[in-house]
């Protein structure tokens, strides 16, 4: 995890005998772990965590490449009635005035992860939290109620963490995820 560099040089002969031209050095870095609070762009966004303001998926030039499969920064909350943001702030999967039914990935190597999931609302209690995280269906648990938490462990095959509502959603609602690498 972390960045890395790796240093590439042409030879022409056996055990690194005759250079064949310039060596090319590679910077990259490997994500295994994130941590994403969904927030308004005016919000503080709390310490260790990434904001997510409802942009396209992208590059956020902070090594993270996450987002939405469309524009969502209308939906996207901050209550001011809790002082720990990670809960004060949220994002409407679908919202019920826009039932246009809205996906987020964050880009991430193939492997298993351990994701958990804090989603609702301090303010209302109109949401059932059921998502799709990657295959793995998680329901709510305790029906309409102002927050719900989830831990799953997954694969991921594609290249990124997708997460949807899951069948029998109801202005689903997420306000922070935490992504480590197994």
């Amino acid at each position: 995890m972390g960045k890395h560099t790796v240093t590439a040089t042409p030879f022409t002969a056996a055990d690194a005998g005759g250079i064949a031209g310039k060596s090319k050095t590679i910077a990259f870095t490997l994500v295994r772990e994130a941590r994403i609070n969904f927030q308004l762009t005016s919000t503080v966004t709390p310490t260790g965590y990434a904001a997510d303001s409802g942009a396209i998926f992208g590059s956020r030039g902070n090594g993270l490449s996450y987002g939405w499969n469309m524009d969502n920064t209308v939906n996207m909350r901050e209550r001011k009635l809790l002082s720990d943001k990670l809960r004060d702030t949220l994002a409407h999967f679908n919202h019920t005035n826009d039932q246009a039914s809205r996906t987020w990935e964050l880009a991430l190597p193939n492997g298993t992860y351990k994701v958990h999931l804090v989603c609702g609302d301090p303010a209302f209690k109109d949401q059932l939290n059921h998502l799709q995280v990657e295959e793995t269906g998680v329901r709510d648990p305790d029906g309409q109620d102002n927050f719900d938490e989830y831990t799953v462990t997954l694969a991921v095959t594609d290249g990124r963490l997708t997460i949807r509502p899951g069948s029998g959603a109801f202005n689903p609602k997420v306000c922070c995820l935490e992504v480590i690498g197994q």
